[in-house]
Order: C-alpha cells, then sequence, then structure tokens
C-alpha cells in the first residue's frame, strides 16, 4: 500500500510539473501571437501628403538652386580671354570725343558682366583691348603704382574718366548741348546732335521738368518735318 500510494503520488507530481509545462509552453504560444496583432498607425490623410509633397517640392527647389549657384559659380572660375574675346569687345586707342572713349568703358563692362568674367579678371581682360595712345597711357598708369599692387576695377574705371574723359572736356559739350539749334541743318542731323550730346548732360535731360523744356523743342521740329502745306 505504501508503495502504490509512493507510485501514484509520484505520478500526480510528475503530472503536475508536465502540466506546468504545457501551460507555460501555451502562455508562450498566446504571447507570440498577441505580437503579431499590433496595432499599426493609421495612413496619412489627404492633407498630410499634400503637406509632404510641398515639402519635398521646396527641398527639390533648394537643391536645384542650390546646384545652379554651384555650376555658375564654377563657370565663373573657368571663363578665360578667350572666351571673352569671343563676345568682340571693342578696342579703344584715342578719340577726341569723350564719349566714345565712355562709351567703350560703358561696353566693356558690359560683355564682362554677360561672360561671367571673374571680377579679378576685369581689369586685365579690359586693357588687353586698349592699343596705341590708350594702351601706353594704361602702361604708365602701370609703372606709377606701388610694387605688388593690384588695380581694382573701381581703380581703373576712375583713372581711365579721369585721363579720357576730363571734366573740361564734358563742360565744353555740355555747353554745346544747351546752346543747340537747328539752323540750317537737316532735322534728321539736328536729331542725332541732340541725342548724341544729351548723354554729356544727364542732368538736364534726366528729370521730369528738363525733359518738359527740351520736348517742346524736338516735338517742333518734328511737326515741321511732317506738316504739309494747305
Amino acid at each position: 500500500m505504501v508503495s502504490a500510494t509512493t507510485r501514484m503520488s509520484g505520478g500526480t507530481r510528475s503530472g503536475a510539473g508536465h502540466g506546468r509545462g504545457r501551460g507555460h509552453g501555451r502562455g508562450n504560444g498566446r504571447g507570440d501571437g498577441h505580437e503579431e496583432n499590433v496595432d499599426l498607425p493609421p495612413p496619412p490623410s489627404m492633407v498630410q501628403l499634400m503637406a509632404m509633397y510641398e515639402a519635398n517640392r521646396a527641398d527639390n527647389l533648394r537643391l536645384l538652386e542650390r546646384i545652379e549657384r554651384n555650376t555658375a559659380q564654377r563657370h565663373e572660375e573657368q571663363v578665360g580671354i578667350r572666351s571673352f574675346i569671343r563676345l568682340t569687345p571693342p578696342v579703344f586707342s584715342y578719340s577726341t570725343e569723350p564719349l566714345d572713349a565712355d562709351y567703350w568703358l560703358r561696353t566693356i563692362e558690359r560683355k564682362l558682366e554677360v561672360a561671367h568674367a571673374a571680377q579679378a579678371d576685369w581689369v586685365n581682360f579690359a586693357t588687353y583691348h586698349l592699343e596705341g595712345a590708350a594702351g601706353s597711357w594704361w602702361e604708365n598708369f602701370l609703372l606709377m603704382q606701388p610694387a605688388g599692387h593690384v588695380v581694382t576695377w573701381p581703380e581703373f574705371k576712375a583713372a581711365f574718366r579721369a585721363y579720357h574723359i576730363p571734366e573740361g572736356l564734358m563742360d565744353e559739350k555740355r555747353e554745346e548741348f544747351l546752346k543747340l539749334q537747328q539752323g540750317s541743318g537737316s532735322i534728321c542731323d539736328y536729331q542725332g546732335h541732340f541725342y548724341r550730346l544729351a548723354c554729356y548732360a544727364p542732368e538736364e535731360t534726366d528729370t521730369r521738368t528738363a525733359r518738359d523744356r527740351w520736348e517742346p523743342q524736338v516735338e517742333g521740329v518734328m511737326r515741321t518735318a511732317v506738316s504739309f502745306p494747305h
């Protein structure tokens, strides 16, 4: 009896232990299934999608702008004298008309901007197109500079204007403009002189009051040109 009881007790303990093992295993199985069924976040709304699209679009635009700036900067660094010459900049040597020197300077500056030349190269590119008396002036100007000094574009412009477009000559042209009359010349000649000399007196033509002063005279000449006898 004792032996049977012991076997039964052992069997009971063994079964209980086995039951606990099976229960633990089933618990793990339920745990795995619970993890697989975790709730996912809801999909983004249309408003959120549009906001994301606009944000990506803005980022792409900024990236393109950065690429364009870098490309333009590299292009500027690569512009050489040969590329600039292809724009056929004018050559200046000498002229008794200060407007010719002014025209050359303005044209050169505009072509330097169009070519995207580096600012450090502007003086070299421009003075490459000075010949004759103007070229000699530039060489003498450089000799008077301190050793190692690099002439900047503003310095060059100021020196060029001071030598080739003197104030005294500009004043003479301004007086010639103020005293301009048609006289016995043709209307086309008068108009040509008017617009050519007007460049020497911008203060006389830039404002509304100044234009009111000159327009009747010019229009009167034009009316005379197109009037017919009755």
